[in-house]
This record gives structure tokens, C-alpha cells and sequence, in this order.
């Protein structure tokens, strides 16, 4: 399947492996014809129509340009193929992460990507079961927070549940649940760095509103009106020390 991928599908004939090539077909058409993931058809219950969503659309949107360019077979495949190596790297950084060693991070990665249940939804055809790389996606990003709170990791925190969750709703269950396991566990071994974390959040908020009013009050002005460009000023700021020019 690796070397010749529009040749045959990779799953059981049996299971529900033509039930998701299906589904990316008719995702991909959708695409194709109004620029919209499909929600109905009228295939179903005629006259009327019915309501029709496919359960993968996230993979069947990421792999609808394979699609048109190789075919359908080849876009299934890949993302089969690609989801299991996805896996793999995912939990090769969060491994990597958490151990601080690239080579001891290849076992942990080579087990998670080669877990019974990934090896079972993949004989079965279920795409959306196969994607589980974005869990230790979220974990990284988790642990990269905690580690070092900043707003730029706490949205990519955000971002990382978000596609975790679009990909596969109950993953994204799973990784909220994981949250609680970790925050947890971090309370117990390092209560200080997460009651500072907590203690800086609240602090920082109100210091940052107290600057914001004293610039935008009128004496603030006023002050700034009488200051010349050679007399000291003193900028308030949000957490960091203040500056002084001459």
C-alpha cells in the first residue's frame, strides 16, 4: 500500500472500510460542486431528502485534493498511512518532552503508534479512530504551559483541543480528561509552581487594569502635558519593571 497506493485499500473488505471511502467521496464532491461540506441528500428518503454528515469530514477535508489530483483510493490510503506515522511523531514529542532524550523517546513513540487499538481501527476502516496523534499533541502543549505559562502557549493549548476534538470528538473528550490527570498530578509534585502560576494570573490582571486607568484618567494627562521630552517619566507596566529615561 506504501509503494502503490491507488491499488487497494488498506482495512477488511468486511468492516466499515467502504463505508468511510464513501464518505470521502462524497465529502470531496461536495467540495468540488458548492465549496461546502455536505449536510444533506437527497439520496435518501425521497422526495424530501435527509440529513447526511459524515462522521470523518475533518480527514476527508484534509485529504479531498488527493482525491482530485491521485484518486480516491490513493487519498484514503494516505490518510491511513499518514495517521499512523502521525501518531507515532506525536507521541515521539511529547516523549521527547518529557524524557529530554531523542532516542529514549523512539520506544514510548513506536508503542503508541503500534497500540492494539490503533492496529484494530485500522483493520477496520474507521479513519476517525485511527488519528489519535493529536492526543500527545495536546499533552505537549499542556505540559509546555504549565511548565512555563504564557499566552502564547495558552492559545496553542486552545488550538491544540480544538483539532483534537474537530478530528474526533471523544479524543477530544479524552484529552479534557487528561487535563485533570495532569494539573493533578503537577498540584501534587509541584504545588509552588502551580499556586504561582495561579497567584501570577490573578496578579497580573488587576495591575494591568490599575496602569490602563491611570494612563487614560485626567490628571494623567494633564501631568503628561506639563512633563518635557528631558524630564524622567515613569511608565507603569503589566509584571515587568518599570523604565526609566532621561
Amino acid at each position: 500500500m506504501v509503494l502503490r497506493p491507488p491499488e487497494g485499500l488498506v482495512g477488511h473488505p468486511g468492516d466499515d472500510t467502504w463505508n468511510h471511502v464513501w464518505g470521502y467521496w462524497w465529502v470531496a464532491e461536495g467540495l468540488a460542486n458548492d465549496g461546502t461540506i455536505p449536510m444533506s441528500t437527497p439520496l435518501l428518503n425521497h422526495p424530501r431528502g435527509g440529513t447526511l454528515f459524515f462522521i470523518d469530514s475533518f480527514n476527508a477535508v484534509l485529504s479531498a485534493p488527493i482525491q482530485w489530483t491521485l484518486g480516491l483510493v490513493a487519498a484514503f490510503n494516505a490518510v491511513v498511512i499518514g495517521s499512523l506515522a502521525w501518531n507515532a511523531f506525536g507521541a515521539w514529542l511529547l516523549a521527547r518532552y518529557v524524557l529530554r532524550d531523542d532516542l529514549a523517546a523512539i520506544l514510548p513513540a513506536a508503542l503508541y503508534g503500534s497500540s492494539a487499538h490503533v492496529l484494530g481501527q485500522t483493520y477496520n476502516g474507521i479513519t476517525e479512530t485511527i488519528n489519535t496523534g493529536w492526543i500527545p499533541i495536546y499533552l505537549l502543549t499542556l505540559c509546555r504551559l504549565l511548565d512555563r505559562p504564557r499566552i502564547s502557549r495558552g492559545l496553542a493549548l486552545g488550538a491544540a483541543l480544538a483539532v483534537c476534538a474537530t478530528s474526533n470528538f471523544y479524543y477530544g473528550l479524552f484529552g479534557a480528561l487528561l487535563s485533570v490527570v495532569v494539573v493533578a498530578h503537577r498540584a501534587v509534585t509541584a504545588p509552588r509552581q502551580v499556586r504561582w502560576g495561579l497567584r501570577a494570573r490573578r496578579s497580573s490582571a488587576p495591575r494591568c487594569l490599575v496602569a490602563w486607568w491611570r494612563r487614560r484618567s485626567p490628571r494623567s494627562r494633564r501631568r503628561s502635558a506639563r512633563m518635557t521630552p528631558w524630564s524622567p517619566a515613569t511608565r507603569p507596566s503589566c509584571g515587568r519593571a518599570s523604565s526609566t529615561t532621561t
